[in-house]
């Protein structure tokens, strides 16, 4: 079913306008892209600007805006705090300069040569902007910030108009953003070591109040895309931020173990229905996914479901993240008609025992090396009690819900995924060695995607650090995937 953005985009439906409440230095690329974006959607879009400390303000009082463009992320750290926002799209960073006319008639070389009274200084406003504010961290931190006070003449709340003081003749020098001179004729950036720790990261964040919020999101990646948003910032002198390929529904692919279906598949349809985006999932036994991966297939992401399934395909992927842990247990009809309890009961005569294909997933692998170190798989084999071998535990656990098996190893996530299953059987603990495995995620390479799968990571992790996993059996990740 095609969503009501969508439709909007298509011009089927008449479209609403965002509100967008931006730092006044971002003036420039921001109204090139509401150009670029109102021709290619014919959306409109209302641009309020402000200094970042003013239009925080301003949202805490009253959250009407759609989208926040603060100059610095400090802002939108703040607006977090308060509850104000949601999602986050890196754009671009600058970084402070001393602004002089164009020739500095003056001479003037660094901040020290604004601290002789000579020259009237024009500051912008630490509580209002963003520039302010780091002006006012960096020039305390080196102890200069109250001896240039003799020198400032005006504080203004936007950083443009303290630069635009400049180029009247209102102030001999100002210190704004080095993106700010650059788009302003009649001035000159002169650049100060000083300020070399003062580089700002600009983003946008969706706001919670928004009422459209696919279509924020929507505008928000085509700011941040390396073929919309990026080329106008970069040509505004912007240090631009590596972005997705724009798309106006994009289109990605997901591989993860079987095991994780019953967590993932939630957060993902949900995120999908958010952010307006279309993600193809194959759930399936590790071995299979990585012999489709080794045939060509290459999906945008992977969630294995062991560390070793994305060793096999490590060149291809970004280092792993871990999500979670996972233990092998073993799963019987309820009430354990055959009396296993141990490890070594598996290898009694006459048992019906189920394993997952060590070739085909990684519980299956995982399951032979710890019966395996406890010197049982021989046995086991010798004794015919494996009746059954398969791709995946999601088969194994419906097996001894009917009866069909005494037992199975499966993951603990197997038989916790359904209350169905819960209620016919029973979890065994056994005392295997090396029976617990670790879920890493991570994307390819070279996805054009890799900033929008990066929220649905944090999607994920924030879903996982709610319970979610651990609701289905899972175990918090340690500290580094093995």
């Amino acid at each position: 079913m095609i969503g009501a953005g969508v439709l909007v985009l298509l011009g089927m439906v008449a479209p609403s306008p965002l509100t967008v409440y931006c730092a006044a230095g971002i003036r420039g690329p921001m109204e090139a892209a509401v150009k670029a974006w109102s021709t290619e959607t014919n959306q409109p879009i209302h641009v309020q600007y402000g200094g970042s400390g003013s239009l925080l303000s301003s949202l805490r009082v009253a959250p009407r805006a759609d989208l926040y463009l603060a100059a610095a992320n400090g802002y939108l750290d703040q607006a977090a705090s308060f509850n104000l926002i949601d999602e986050r799209i890196p754009l671009a960073a600058q970084q402070l300069v001393i602004v002089v006319p164009q020739g500095n008639p003056a001479g003037i070389t660094s901040v020290d040569d604004l601290l002789d009274g000579k020259q009237r200084v024009a500051l912008p406003d630490p509580g209002a902007a963003a520039a302010g504010r780091a002006a006012h961290r960096v020039l305390k931190a080196a102890g200069l910030w109250d001896r240039l006070q003799p020198s400032v003449v005006v504080s203004k709340p936007t950083v443009n108009e303290v630069a635009t003081d400049v180029r009247l003749g209102a102030a001999d020098a100002a210190i704004a953003w080095d993106t700010t001179a650059a788009l302003l004729p009649g001035v000159e950036a002169i650049a100060d070591p000083l300020f070399d720790t003062s580089r700002s990261n600009v983003s946008i964040a969706v706001v919670r109040e928004s009422k459209q919020p696919v279509e924020a999101l929507r505008f928000a990646r085509f700011l941040g895309a390396r073929d919309r948003g990026g080329p106008l910032f970069k040509a505004a002198g912007f240090q631009v931020a590596e972005g997705d390929v724009w798309a106006i529904q994009p289109q990605m692919t997901l591989y993860a173990g079987g095991m994780l279906r019953p967590v993932l598949e939630p957060i993902v349809k949900a995120f999908c229905e958010r952010e307006g985006v279309a993600i193809d999932r194959s759930y399936n036994g590790c071995g299979i996914l990585v012999s489709q991966m080794r045939n060509g297939a290459m999906p945008d992401a992977y969630a294995a479901c062991d560390q070793a399934f994305l060793d096999m395909v490590q060149s291809q992927f970004a280092t792993g993240t871990p999500l979670s842990r996972n233990e092998i247990v073993l799963l019987v009809p309820r009430g354990n008609p055959a009396g296993i309890k141990t490890s070594k009961d598996l290898i009694r005569p006459g048992l019906r025992i189920g394993l997952a294909s060590p070739l085909q997933s990684a519980l299956g692998a995982l399951s032979v090396e710890a019966l395996t170190q406890a010197n049982l798989m021989d046995a086991l084999r010798s004794t015919g009690n494996i009746a059954v071998e398969s791709p995946t535990g999601d088969f194994l656990v419906n097996q001894v819900r009917v009866g069909a098996l005494d037992g199975a190893l499966v993951y603990r996530s197997n038989a916790m995924a359904a209350k169905s299953v819960r209620t016919h059987t029973n979890i065994v603990e056994l005392d295997l060695p090396a029976s617990t495995a670790r879920q890493p995620w991570s994307v390819r390479l070279d996805t054009p995607h890799a900033r929008t799968l990066s929220r649905l990571l944090e999607r994920i992790e924030a879903a996982r650090d709610a319970g979610a996993f651990a609701e289905l059996g899972f175990l918090p990740p340690k500290a580094s995937v093995r």
